[in-house]
């Protein structure tokens, strides 16, 4: 975030309070507690939590350069066109790269849908989305899709991957900065992130094998620090 005067900081301080006098009683408490304590505190904004930025992004208190989730849109757009039937799971609390994406598809009169999957929702309407406030399972197919998308989807990480493998869909992948172990045996500390990485990058190339390329990029353009992982269908 550039720095923002006294003047606009009041003005987002009330936007603050309209806000939570709407979503308050929709977000866990601690979360709440979170969000005041924290609201507008320097910090490099790739180390600021979704919980914040989410917000930041929805009162427009972010450069485009630090909108990960105007970027991602972006990316889906520029990569896979406005056409097509995007599924996101764990859209957070208030799914910003969904309404991004939807914004998108309105705008230039595609037949493209967006679809969030998160227990978290706190919105109930928000513009074409279609919003689903659970989880997205295994169980579930993603055969009416065209795109699989996670924005940090931490454990629901490695079941996009497999529901895209399976059902011969494209992906987007931007990582969370955790580490999720697959084996029980050894616990997430002990893990590096970087073998965790290389992990789910090497589960994710062996969709080639169905004629998708998959690919390994930074997201440093939009101040996002881990890693983006997705495939394309190979023309």
């Amino acid at each position: 975030m550039s720095r923002i005067s006294e003047i606009d900081k009041i003005v987002y301080l009330k936007m603050l309070s309209h806000y939570l006098k709407i979503y308050q009683d929709k977000y866990p408490d601690l979360a709440v507690q979170f969000i005041e304590e924290h609201f507008l505190e320097r910090m490099p904004i790739s180390d600021t939590t979704d919980l914040l930025k989410q917000i930041y992004a929805l009162f427009g208190i972010l450069n485009e350069d630090e909108n990960c989730y105007l970027g991602f849109a972006n990316m889906i757009g520029e990569r896979y066109g406005w056409n097509s039937h995007i599924l996101e799971i764990g859209g957070g609390f208030f799914p910003m790269f969904s309404k991004y994406v939807d914004e998108f598809q309105q705008e230039n009169g595609s037949k493209g849908t967006i679809t969030v999957y998160d227990p978290d929702l706190i919105v109930d309407r928000l513009g074409n989305i279609a919003l689903h406030k659970e989880c997205f399972t295994e169980e579930m197919s993603v055969e009416s899709y065209d795109l699989v998308v996670g924005i940090m989807p931490c454990e629901a990480t490695r079941m996009i991957i497999r529901k895209a493998t399976k059902e011969h869909k494209e992906f987007f992948l931007a990582m969370c900065g955790c580490v999720h172990s697959s084996n029980l045996a050894i616990p997430s500390a002990l893990i590096s992130y970087g073998s965790y990485v290389d992990e789910i990058y090497a589960l994710a190339k062996l969709q080639e094998k169905d004629g998708f390329e998959v690919t390994k990029e930074s997201g440093w353009q939009y101040s996002f620090k881990y890693p983006i992982i997705s495939s394309k269908r190979k023309k």
